[in-house]
């Protein structure tokens, strides 16, 4: 025998008894993997396509919303950290395309119980992660960071055998907020000396069951 059933402790006339580090094991991962009801912010917006968590066991789950003009694809997201809320955008832009925000300031507008924030993109990063990147101190990580309104230019990144577009990320806090619907107005933009406008987004709170996973 192999794995678990290996380690079972057969006596005579009485049942297999399981080793108790396999029971805390088990265990374990049984609370890793529990569902849990949460509240999460199901994105909508004019022509955006709503995008899911690539975990398989939280398919169901809304993580952002992605929009597409001039070619240039626009992911958004609502986010949490610390306790604060924060707005996450980031940029695909394809070879031949150049992209400049006319601002780095958004608003936002929370319904139920109203509140208004204002925020300020403190730069477009060359690097994911841009909650933390785009403040860090590590020298490397602030030489990979441009001014939010810098013109970004466009390309093709090649990873293995996968290319895709060169991304541009920008996040910033906005404050604590659990209104039932929260709507993000991103600054407009200049996609190849035109300008372009992303549609107000609405997050709405909804209450949902999320699978909590360590490894996933």
């Amino acid at each position: 025998m192999s794995g678990l059933l290996s380690k079972l402790v057969v006596r005579p006339n009485m049942p297999p008894v399981i080793p108790f580090t396999s029971l805390l094991i088990s265990g374990a991962l049984l609370v890793a993997c529990a569902p849990l009801p949460q509240q999460v912010y199901v994105p909508r917006a004019d022509g955006g396509t709503v995008e899911y968590s690539t975990c398989s066991f939280n398919s169901h789950v809304p993580v952002g919303i992605a929009l597409v003009g001039h070619g240039v694809k626009a992911h958004v997201q609502l986010a949490e950290r610390d306790g604060l809320r924060y707005v996450e955008l980031q940029l695909e832009v394809p070879d031949g395309t150049t992209v400049n925000l006319q601002s780095s300031r958004i608003e936002i507008r929370a319904i139920n119980p109203a509140q208004s924030f204002i925020a300020e993109f403190p730069t477009a990063s060359l690097v994911g992660n841009p909650i933390v990147n785009s403040t860090s101190p590590v020298p490397e990580v602030r030489s990979r960071q441009l001014s939010p309104t810098a013109r970004l230019v466009g390309g093709s990144v090649q990873a293995g055998n996968n290319s895709s577009n060169r991304s541009f990320w920008f996040a910033t806090y906005f404050g604590k907020t659990s209104a039932e619907e929260i709507v993000v107005t991103l600054p407009k933009f200049i996609v190849n000396e035109l300008p372009y406008s992303l549609p107000p987004i609405h997050f709405a709170r909804k209450s949902m069951v999320v699978v909590a996973l360590l490894n996933c």
